[in-house]
């Protein structure tokens, strides 16, 4: 099974109201409504949050950051779930408090929605009736935990998914992490092959990595590594791409920048030089065309020469 507790500061009445609040998560046609009640009385949600606020005021030192309440889970695999029935559930429940701290104010009901089968546990931040805060250790809530999957194994060994504590189950997790991030490295290897070839800038070849739904960090302002989905970090030394490859996107860029400086240079000079062009043929029109009127008013002054009606 899977424990998890979320510390709260206030909303009280939030969480009871969010734990008993939909009939469907309830029951259905295998499960009925189920409610355990440690140190709490009655059958009404007012009472209940009447009485955990009742125990949070008698708290011996008061602080505006206190915990005043803790909603735990228990979960279990979806691949247990036909083994899952409410005894089991209540069972599961009842020696929870146990190993959490008879001390302590509980209220625990189960939630069956989807295909997901689980536990909720209101529990007090003040142990019962003695205003001292109920804190665990991070070391005491996981020897809590370890301690529940072994009385699960040897109780229901049928629950053959649902471990996550002991140390046969750490070593398969972390084997399972490591055949994962085996399988992303490849992965990863593969398309970077491409991208780096295909970048022309480092811009580029980051843009191009985070185009696939991963993530790049820097470290010291140096690109350092991606994050693989957004989860697993590998760092590109480890991926093949030392340092000096990664300076060579950068000669790419400068080179790129050169590239486009002297293009719009050239640019500029065609620019420049059509316009001279455009000069040059404009005074050879111009000077045509006085060529033009000089060779007409000549030809003018010929023809007035000799004409015969000058002699009448």
């Amino acid at each position: 099974m899977i424990i998890k507790s979320i510390s709260k500061k206030q909303g009280i009445r939030s969480l009871i109201n969010y734990m008993f609040k939909t009939d469907e998560k309830l029951q259905n046609e295998q499960f009925k409504p189920m409610v355990i009640k440690h140190n709490i009385t009655g059958t009404d949600k007012d009472r209940w949050i009447k009485q955990f606020r009742f125990n949070e005021e008698l708290r011996k030192t008061k602080r505006k950051d206190a915990n005043r309440m803790y909603h735990e889970v228990i979960s279990f695999s979806i691949h247990d779930k036909q083994h899952i029935n409410s005894k089991l559930l209540k069972d599961i429940g009842k020696k929870y408090i146990q190993e959490r701290g008879i001390q302590n104010m509980y209220l625990i009901t189960h939630h069956i929605e989807k295909e997901h089968i689980h536990l909720h546990a209101a529990v007090s931040g003040t142990q019962f009736l003695t205003g001292k805060a109920n804190r665990m250790s991070k070391e005491a809530f996981r020897t809590m935990q370890q301690k529940m999957e072994l009385y699960q194994r040897e109780k229901y060994p049928q629950l053959l998914h649902s471990v996550a504590y002991t140390k046969v189950a750490i070593e398969k997790r972390q084997e399972t992490v490591k055949e994962h991030r085996k399988s992303h490295k490849a992965d990863l290897q593969i398309v970077l092959q491409e991208i780096y070839k295909d970048s022309k800038t480092k811009e580029d070849f980051t843009t191009k990595i985070e185009a696939l739904g991963h993530s790049v960090y820097y470290r010291a302002g140096e690109l350092t590594g991606i994050s693989y989905k957004g989860d697993m970090k590998f760092r590109l030394s480890k991926l093949g791409y030392s340092k000096e490859q990664l300076k060579d996107l950068d000669s790419r860029s400068r080179e790129n920048d050169e590239k486009e400086t002297q293009a719009k240079l050239e640019e500029l000079d065609q620019i420049r030089s059509g316009g001279n062009s455009r000069g040059r043929e404009s005074e050879e029109r111009t000077r045509e065309v006085d060529t033009d009127e000089r060779d007409y008013a000549e030809d003018e002054e010929r023809d007035t020469d000799n004409d015969p009606d000058d002699d009448k």
